[in-house]
């Protein structure tokens, strides 16, 4: 900075959004202006379809970012938890949305982003791909009665 600060003012000064950092100088009557070129953080968001859990981002954020965000270029990790039986059948916003790998990645764009892991659902009939679990629960509420058909059915011939 230069002779004798005066005055100091923090505001954003060049319309970035990112704070800046002005000094008003007295012995050398001119401003020392600091501007800040940190690159910004953007919002990234893991969800998922089906059995399992979100993805974890590694890292779990770029340095000077909070969790869960990164700077635009970033390249991060996906690591995807899928429940026991229910495969990785697919992600959506990642650079491979094709993959159904347990792992994936994403190079961070310069907005927020949400990715998305889907995860197959296991039925007694194979696996419905994305299937809606109320029907998987009624599916089973089906099988259920069956099963207690069949033992009551024993019983009687047995008596």
């Amino acid at each position: 900075m230069g002779g004798g600060p005066d005055a100091i003012v923090i505001g954003d000064l060049n319309g970035d959004t990112l704070p800046d950092v002005a000094v008003a100088n007295i012995y050398t009557n001119d401003v020392s202006v600091l501007l800040n070129i940190t690159p910004p953080c953007h919002a990234l968001t893991t969800t998922h379809i089906g059995l399992g859990d979100d993805p974890t981002a590694v890292p779990a954020n770029s340095p000077g970012c909070p969790a869960g965000s990164f700077q635009a270029g970033d390249v991060v990790q996906l690591v995807a938890a899928p429940a026991p039986g229910s495969p990785v059948s697919g992600w959506w916003g990642t650079d491979d949305d094709t993959s159904s790998a347990t792992i994936d990645f994403v190079t961070m764009p310069a907005a927020d982003l949400t990715v998305t892991v889907r995860y197959d659902v296991l039925t007694c009939g194979g696996i419905a791909d994305g299937a809606d679990p109320s029907a998987v629960a009624s599916a089973a509420t089906r099988v259920a009665a069956m099963l207690g058909t069949i033992a009551l059915l024993r019983s009687r011939r047995s008596a």
